[in-house]
C-alpha cells in the first residue's frame, strides 16, 4: 500500500455553562470504506468527531458537515483552529478497507450552544456520545494520539476561558 494520507479535521467539543467544563465525546465502532461508503465494524472506542475531507471541501465546511454528520449538531460555534494536529498512521486491516496509510486531521476548539436533548448520533458509525469534565474524558479517549493533543486543546481552552473572565 503507497502512502497516501487522509486529510480530516476534528472538534475538541466542549461546553462552558456556571464555570463547568465538559467535553462532548463519542464512542466509534465503524469506519466507513472510502471506496464503497460501506460501514466496517471495529472494536469500539471513544474519541472526540472528526472525520475525512471530501474532495474539494475546505476545513470549515468538513468540520460542519462532520458535526452534523456524527452528533446532529447544528448549534456550535467555532472558536479557533488549533496551532497543532493529530496525525496517525491507521493499522494494516483499516488500511486495506480505506485506501489510506495514513491521517493528518485539523483540529478546532468547538463551543456547543445547544441543548443534550438536541443531540442526534449517526448509528450508522456511532455507538454512543457522552458529556464529560476533562479529567474522566482523558481518561475514556481510546487511542495516545488523542490523548495528547486533546490535553493540549484543554489546556489552550483553559487559558482562553480564563483570560475572557478577567
Amino acid at each position: 500500500m503507497n502512502g497516501r494520507v487522509r486529510l480530516a479535521v476534528g472538534a475538541i467539543v466542549y461546553s462552558y455553562l456556571h464555570n463547568d467544563l465538559k467535553y462532548i465525546l463519542i464512542q466509534k465502532e465503524k469506519v466507513m470504506d472510502t471506496k464503497t461508503g460501506n460501514p466496517h465494524t471495529i472494536s469500539a472506542y471513544w474519541d472526540f468527531p472528526k472525520g475525512g475531507k471530501k474532495e474539494g471541501e475546505d476545513d470549515f465546511s468538513a468540520l460542519k458537515r462532520e458535526l452534523k454528520e456524527e452528533l446532529g449538531l447544528e448549534k456550535f460555534k467555532i472558536v479557533m483552529k488549533l496551532p497543532f494536529s493529530l496525525e496517525f498512521k491507521f493499522p494494516k486491516k483499516i488500511k486495506e478497507k480505506i485506501g489510506f496509510s495514513s491521517q493528518k486531521t485539523n483540529l478546532f476548539l468547538v463551543n456547543f450552544q445547544g441543548n443534550e436533548s438536541e443531540i442526534q448520533i449517526d448509528k450508522e458509525e456511532l455507538k454512543e456520545f457522552g458529556i464529560f469534565p476533562f479529567n474522566s474524558a482523558i481518561k475514556k479517549l481510546g487511542k495516545k494520539e488523542s490523548k495528547e493533543v486533546f490535553k493540549d486543546a484543554h489546556t489552550l481552552l483553559v487559558s482562553i476561558l480564563k483570560s475572557k473572565s478577567i
